[in-house]
């Protein structure tokens, strides 16, 4: 489990997929590296990351202030070797996130990907 990342995820009515995205990371590295910025949620989304997942950092917006403007809030913040921007509605699979960070570790003249 790598400790040198960071993600984030913004929500907004993300109820029916949060579960399922913070489930299929919570092995692939601590789960206080990740943030979700909940864009004014109007379901049960906020409740289920509280009730479910208390470990992840987790940003509430009074209104939705965007995609980009969420995980803007927390790159500025975090201070980790990768972050990585996550959609809601993914699920993460294998060993995806070790297999990029080992690619970039291989090639450093890469910034993004």
């Amino acid at each position: 489990m790598r400790n040198d990342i960071t993600a984030s995820i913004v929500t907004y009515n993300s109820a029916d997929e949060i579960s399922i995205v913070l489930g299929s990371l919570k092995d692939k590295f601590p789960l206080n590296h990740i943030y979700v910025v909940d864009n004014a949620s109007k379901d049960d989304t906020v409740n289920i990351i509280k009730r479910d997942f208390p470990q992840i950092k987790l940003i509430e917006n009074k209104e939705n202030a965007g995609f980009g403007a969420g995980h803007n809030l927390v790159i500025k913040e975090v201070d980790s070797k990768y972050h990585i921007v996550i959609n809601p509605d993914i699920e993460v699979r294998g060993n995806a996130i070790d297999e990029l960070a080992t690619f970039m570790d291989e090639n450093p003249d890469i910034v993004c990907a």
